[in-house]
C-alpha cells in the first residue's frame, strides 16, 4: 500500500478513493491514510 499511496501523492492533487464493497474498506483505507486522503465504500 505504501507504493500506491506514494503514486497517488505524486500524480493527483486531491483524490477521493472509493472501494466497491465493505470487504475493500481495509485496502482503500490503507492507501488513503498515509496522506490523509478521503475514502469511501459503496
Amino acid at each position: 500500500m505504501p507504493l500506491m499511496a506514494a503514486y497517488l501523492q505524486d500524480k493527483f492533487d486531491d483524490p477521493v478513493l472509493m472501494g466497491p464493497d465493505s470487504e475493500s474498506e481495509q485496502w482503500v483505507s490503507a492507501v488513503a491514510k498515509p496522506n490523509r486522503r478521503e475514502y469511501g465504500v459503496c
